[in-house]
């Protein structure tokens, strides 16, 4: 099988489990509260969105996220502060707050400050959103099962 076969896979078991384990809460991210440091994902738009994939960014302030921006196509990735209505490539309607990560709030919202505005490799399976948030929230962008792909971190990514 390819990766990519692979991959699809994982996805859709991740899905079902999802499902399963908790009927998920969805809000709105335009009316959402959340605090800084809390964790924010919303379901991706198309192909990936039906597989249940999610876009993670972390909370800056009540009105700001910041995130990885990414082209899988190039792998190039940029992470951006952007302030709620500016942030895009997810459904807005399927949201949900996580709450915060292991580390100190302080201490993950400087770990993700130090990164504004830098350009990074980025892979759409094992070097995304997720794994910088995680990489930001808890110390570690994770390892097999950590994170939604289920693949560990790519050797290229900075984290």
């Amino acid at each position: 099988m390819t990766m990519r076969v692979i991959v699809c896979v994982v996805f859709i078991i991740y899905g079902i489990f999802q499902r399963v384990s908790a009927a998920p809460v969805f809000e709105n991210f335009d009316s959402m509260e959340w605090e800084e440091g809390d964790i924010i994902t919303c379901r991706l738009n198309g192909f990936w969105g039906m597989l249940f994939a999610k876009h993670f960014m972390l909370a800056s302030d009540d009105n700001s996220v910041i995130n990885v921006v990414g082209d899988k196509s190039t792998h190039d990735g940029t992470i951006l502060k952007q302030k709620r209505i500016k942030a895009h490539g997810f459904d807005r309607s399927k949201c949900s707050n996580r709450g915060k990560g292991k580390l100190p709030v302080t201490v993950a919202l400087e770990r993700a400050q130090n990164w504004l505005n830098r350009n990074v490799y980025y892979d759409l399976i094992r070097c995304n959103c997720q794994h910088w948030v995680k990489y930001w929230t808890d110390g570690t962008s994770g390892g097999f099962f950590e994170n939604q792909s289920g693949l560990p971190t790519n050797k290229k990514c900075a984290i």
